[in-house]
């Protein structure tokens, strides 16, 4: 948060603040995990349910749900379609 702070030259305690008025902190940690898993649905050979685990969805049910819900794919669909 400090090198976005930086970024756009207000403090931490400010850039924190308007982050919280602005961002609903599961949804900011959803976004981040299914960008990552969807990294390793391009690139590495792990199963679903190994990238699940990995990025500590509490089931691959869960993980699969979130991940249609932000992509508009499933995870399989998601890997098809990128090779």
């Amino acid at each position: 948060m400090e090198r976005y702070s930086d970024e756009i030259g207000v403090s931490r305690g400010y850039f924190f603040e308007l982050f919280k008025r602005t961002t609903v902190p599961v949804q900011y940690i959803n976004h981040f995990r299914i960008s990552r898993a969807k990294e390793d649905l391009r690139s590495s050979n792990l199963n679903i349910m190994q990238i699940s685990d990995k990025y500590h969805f509490s089931s691959v049910h869960y993980f699969s749900r979130t991940f249609r819900k932000y992509t508009g794919n499933s995870p399989q669909m998601f890997r098809e379609s990128e090779h």
